[in-house]
């Protein structure tokens, strides 16, 4: 971070919040942090430790005005084959196999396809070794995103959503059966099997329909909400675009602040200090920052002052340089979409602030929350 970009950020959070109460890889990395290097056709793994923001937007019901003309869908105008995005010799299922094993994954001699691993399905709660059992499934099916409003896009954007590495919801790997009776159906005709997962599979295809524009129909809206037991707007966290430090400009990102009570569904605004909570970050980070090593920062803005949050939960005095950020995440090799689990339990008190998340990369990009979040403990 050189001098000027320092000064700016130093002045940012001196001039708006105080007046307010590693190197590149190819390839996804796995659970543990591992890869393959088609360039040595190795195996590596990286150290891996463990304006006021405006309400989340409600995706609009319906599938654009009504007696608008939807065109037949044709799934080649998506994907003929999965791409090979970063031109590693590894596409998409591939990518997503490999991302997805929870132990490192046996791949073929030129290091382009998942052999083996051992892969968790959420829709059957089943475990896996075979790639050849398992499909990968679109979040919101291309159908689905077709009739909800896909239709009208472009087809770079088309092939981009088909084969969409960055959000870690869009594509998953599962059961090839669990899969093909999913088929295009949306949470009005099925839902997994597992039940146990119909929670978060509703939270997860609404975050998908969220950040890609697509309509809700009623009966989808209501499918949702019967299992979120709230309004859809809860099934997403309140979130804030970014702002590039260095470029001096809006920033693709966009990073999220979630309160969810533990015997709910849904995300809440505010929760009382007697509740047993979580509270969640999640980071999309700029795609020109992927594939590096991530240092994660989060900022209180409380009454008493700026504190940045370490990652034991401590509240540092915070000056407003940010040669004094404390980090609350160090090297975390990041790939696509990551979320954070910041507190678990019961404050048993009051908790009012306004949180600035922001990450830094090890090539010295810098980027943090255009606003802060807030987060509301209280009664």
């Amino acid at each position: 971070m050189n001098a000027v970009s320092m000064l700016g950020l130093t002045v940012f959070f001196v001039a708006v919040m105080l007046p307010t109460e590693g190197d590149a890889h190819p390839g996804r990395t796995n659970a543990s942090g591992c890869h393959n290097v088609t360039a040595t056709g190795s195996y590596h793994c990286h150290n891996t430790p463990a304006p006021t923001p405006t309400p989340t937007p409600t995706p609009s019901p319906g599938s654009g005005a009504p007696g608008s003309f939807v065109p037949a869908y044709n799934r080649d105008e998506y994907m003929t084959s999965w791409r090979d995005s970063d031109g590693d010799c590894m596409d998409t299922r591939h990518e997503v196999l490999l991302s997805a094993s929870r132990i490192p994954a046996t791949l073929d001699a030129g290091g382009c396809n998942v052999l083996s691993g051992e892969w968790y399905d959420p829709f059957t709660g089943q475990v896996f070794t075979d790639p050849g059992e398992l499909d990968i499934d679109h979040m919101v099916p291309l159908e689905e995103a077709h009739g909800s409003g896909a239709h009208a896009w472009g087809s770079d954007r088309k092939r981009a959503y088909a084969n969409d590495l960055l959000n870690a919801k869009s594509l998953i790997a599962v059961s090839a059966s669990a899969n093909r009776s999913k088929g295009s159906r949306g949470p009005a005709e099925w839902l997994p099997p597992n039940t146990a997962h119909h929670c978060e599979y509703v939270r997860n295809w609404t975050e998908v329909k969220h950040r890609h524009g697509l309509d809700v129909d009623d009966a989808e809206k209501a499918a949702v909400e019967s299992v979120l037991g709230a309004d859809i707007a809860l099934a997403v966290r309140a979130e804030s675009s970014g702002w590039d430090e260095i470029q001096r400009a809006p920033s693709p990102a966009v990073f999220g602040l979630g309160i969810r009570k533990q015997d709910q569904c849904s995300y809440t605004r505010q929760a009382l200090p007697s509740d047993q909570i979580e509270v969640t970050v999640s980071i999309l980070p700029d795609p020109n920052h992927i594939e590096r090593k991530f240092d994660i920062f989060l900022v209180a803005d409380l009454p008493a002052g700026l504190f940045s949050l370490d990652m034991w939960g401590n509240f540092i005095p915070f000056n407003g340089d940010i040669a004094t950020l404390v980090p609350h995440r160090e090297n975390i090799y990041l790939a696509q979409s990551h979320e954070i689990s910041v507190f678990t339990g019961a404050l048993n008190d009051e908790l009012v602030m306004n949180l600035f998340i922001g990450y830094g990369t090890d090539s010295g990009d810098f980027v943090y929350t255009s606003a802060p979040l807030p987060l509301a403990i209280k009664e």
